[in-house]
């Protein structure tokens, strides 16, 4: 079910020079709030915006759950103090993902029956217990006629362990909150419905106490009031009765970030993360190995695969070893995969629409000059984008040359076929006409043969890597 009040538009992504490259739910100091798609991602024909927003979470949140050092952008990592100021902060690396990682680590504890309940623990209590009699004769006062009187009886009591304030409905409210607006259908898929309306119990008792609406949310209408008072109301909950127990405390400093995370100096929130090519890296090598299968991959950069055991780790790392380093420089092709005919295939896998511009497919990349510094800061970009396309092809010869010289041993240019994946709306393929044969079988401007671009459509590969993505593992 849609929330209440909750409107957001799509924004296709442009990855043009010096543009921001931010993917997921950004909303501006104005409150206006918008979607912003990966590079070439198109929406299934009757997919809603909500559908997609949950698919792009949970892809977010489980590459910042397995990977929460990944480098934070410039405009992240900024809190807010009690008078609107704001610092840049090193802070818990999971804040580089602008809050999305902490709410998925607020939903992870609150699946601990510990913090919900009330709980049996030992201790004293008033009142009287016929089967706890004989371990609490020392403490009764004996009447005259012999008879023991107990005032307290040592039992196990229910109490509330973590604590006994509104620590845990507050938790509570911002948790459903978020599952309501970033993971839509996963409180009836994902979560079990005891503790379902356990959460609900406490969040209702909690938004009673403070006087909120049904529908108060920190991410629909009426966002920038609610989040003053829910900011105000932990601050009480916190200074009447600070937490004592590890998890309290833990779970008061959790909120406490969230609450008060800003992303950036001048207002809004971003629930989304910079530098998406790392996570188009590590959804392109999850597909590729299951379309591939391991057996079938020689070599990869397996530092983003983290359903890959040991054993396969290490014959993968020297497999690398052995191919490519050489001459004091630790080279890591993305994959390297043997075919059914014997030949290889290497795949780089690029989030950039540098590859899919008309100008790349006449003629090799070429490295910009150096004799004059650039004037401007768009002069500087565009120079920085033309080396790295040259760097790029430079460094998917330089593995082709080490496949064919330190494994194949053999110097038929054939048995190596290059690939570049990057993302587009629909599967294609297309051979760079600056490889293509001429009449005397000479390449023009380079010996560099067998390079192609693979479009492969962004929607299929991130929707298969947010499928092994759960709440609660």
């Amino acid at each position: 079910m849609k929330p209440k009040g909750w409107h957001f538009e799509l924004q296709h992504t442009e990855l043009a020079s010096g543009g921001e490259s931010y993917v997921g739910l950004v909303r501006d100091a104005e409150g206006k709030a918008r979607l912003r798609l990966p590079y070439g991602y198109r929406l299934d024909q009757g997919e809603s915006k909500e559908a997609c927003l949950g698919q792009l979470s949970r892809v977010l949140a489980r590459f910042a759950r397995s990977y929460p050092r990944e480098r934070r952008s410039e405009r992240e990592g900024y809190l807010s103090d009690a008078e609107g100021r704001r610092e840049q902060t090193d802070g818990p690396p999971e804040l580089g993902y602008a809050k999305l990682a902490s709410l998925v680590e607020l939903i992870r504890r609150l699946g601990d029956p510990q913090l919900l309940a009330l709980v049996r623990i030992p201790g004293l209590a008033a009142g009287f217990d016929e089967r706890h009699i004989s371990r609490n004769l020392e403490r009764a006062v004996y009447l005259p006629d012999h008879t023991p009187y107990f005032e307290t009886m040592w039992a196990r009591p229910p109490q509330m362990r973590q604590t006994r304030n509104d620590l845990v409905g507050l938790a509570c409210w911002i948790a459903l909150d978020a599952l309501r607006h970033l993971f839509p259908g996963a409180m009836d898929e994902e979560i079990a419905p005891n503790l379902l309306e356990e959460w609900e119990t406490l969040a209702a008792r909690f938004a009673d106490s403070q006087h909120l609406s049904q529908d108060a949310s920190l991410f629909g209408n009426g966002h920038e009031a609610t989040l003053p008072h829910i900011q105000d109301a932990l601050a009480a909950i916190t200074r009447t009765e600070p937490p004592v127990h590890a998890q309290a405390r833990e779970l008061a400093e959790l909120l406490g970030s969230i609450l008060h995370y800003s992303a950036n100096a001048g207002g809004g929130e971003i629930f989304g993360l910079k530098g998406f090519y790392r996570v188009w890296e590590a959804a392109c090598l999850e597909y590729a190995l299951e379309e591939f299968g391991a057996a079938r991959i020689l070599s990869c950069d397996h530092e983003l695969l983290d359903s890959v055991s040991a054993p396969q780790r290490q014959l993968w790392t020297d497999a690398r070893r052995q191919i490519c380093a050489w001459n004091g420089m630790a080279r890591r092709p993305d994959l390297i995969v043997r075919l059914d005919d014997g030949r290889l295939l290497l795949i780089d896998f690029k989030y950039s629409s540098a590859y899919a511009e008309e100008s790349f497919f006449k003629r090799r990349p070429q490295k910009p000059g150096t004799q004059h510094q650039p004037a401007n800061r768009l002069a500087w970009l565009k120079f920085c984008e033309e080396l790295k396309l040259h760097q790029d092809i430079a460094n998917l010869e330089s593995y082709r040359w080490l496949l064919m010289q330190r494994h194949l041993r053999n110097a038929d240019e054939s048995l190596v076929e290059t690939q570049i994946w990057i993302p587009a709306q629909q599967d294609s393929q297309r051979h760079c006409a600056w490889q293509t044969w001429d009449k005397s079988l000479h390449l023009p401007d380079t010996g560099y043969r067998q390079l192609s671009v693979r479009g492969v459509p962004a929607a299929t590969i991130l929707r298969h890597y947010a499928r092994k993505f759960t709440l609660f593992s």
